[in-house]
């Protein structure tokens, strides 16, 4: 069958008709790329996180985890977060899956490595948490992670070669050739990727670019948890600890009024963390 993929589902005879034509007017994610900006209240997230602790009065959860499982919480709600355009055409992606980015020491000199996260239906809150501390265990203490090691091996050969590569394997990926060894170890064919900012303690979340490369059509940035005053629906002030998201979307796999129910149902589950104890 033409334009079958080992990551994906064809679904172009589900998608409206003015719909189907959009990637052929507007070719690149980056060209179809929205931003969607928001506030997010944390003191309910901090203190849900402080009181939740194992038997040696250790924390189960830090906000990035409860960050992660809300955005899987929401793909596996809305599917249409889950799609990718990839030659013109519509798919759903088999999985979900993120990608974030680590440093095994905060130092400029230190590499950084990209962690993939690969999740499933009905995964509790705990689960999600053990999943996404081994992947980070395993990426500080391998010597060499795997896209690094085929990184390597390419950047032996001679320019002109490596042009030629990337270029041959950008053209298999368009025509869904390439096979899931490949895949699954590159982070830009995940669900999203996510971009920890406040880690570094950069104050905003700014918007980032999506990738030509792969078929990733969601970015999330966070910022720094800061305190800042904040108004009630009645215009009372309270200093409240608070967080900055930035969504960057394919515009073309879904709706404005799909985004909009999306970014509602996130910031309900990032605020109100014990309703991810039902599990994905």
């Amino acid at each position: 069958m033409f334009y079958r993929r080992k990551d994906g589902q064809l679904i172009d005879k589900e998608i409206p008709i003015f719909n189907r034509m959009i990637p052929y007017l507007m070719r690149g994610r980056n060209e179809s790329m929205i931003t969607l900006r928001e506030s997010l209240i944390m003191t309910g997230t901090l203190k849900y996180i402080s009181e939740n602790r194992d038997g040696n009065g250790q924390k189960r959860y830090n906000y990035f985890e409860i960050l992660i499982a809300a955005v899987m919480k929401t793909i596996n709600e809305f599917p249409h977060m889950n799609r990718f355009i990839m030659g013109g055409h519509y798919y759903q992606r088999n999985e979900m899956s993120c990608a974030f980015v680590i440093k095994t020491r905060f130092s400029v000199e230190d590499p950084e490595r990209n962690v993939i996260v690969k999740f499933s239906p009905g995964d509790s809150l705990d689960m999600i948490s053990e999943r996404i501390k081994k992947a980070v265990e395993y990426s500080k203490t391998a010597e060499e992670d795997e896209q690094d090691k085929a990184m390597d091996l390419l950047f032996k050969l001679p320019t002109g070669i490596v042009n030629i590569v990337t270029g041959a394997v950008k053209w298999m990926d368009r025509r869904g050739w390439l096979p899931l060894s490949m895949t699954d170890i590159d982070a830009l064919h995940v669900s999203v990727f996510i971009a920890n900012l406040g880690s570094i303690g950069i104050n905003d979340a700014p918007a980032h670019h999506l990738f030509e490369w792969g078929n990733c059509s969601l970015f999330i940035t966070t910022s720094r948890i800061r305190k800042e005053q904040v108004a009630d629906r009645m215009g009372n002030l309270s200093v409240q600890d608070v967080m900055n998201v930035c969504f960057s979307i394919d515009e073309r796999i879904s709706e404005g009024y799909y985004y909009s129910r999306v970014v509602k149902r996130f910031r309900q589950l990032v605020e109100n963390p014990s309703l991810l104890e039902e599990g994905l």
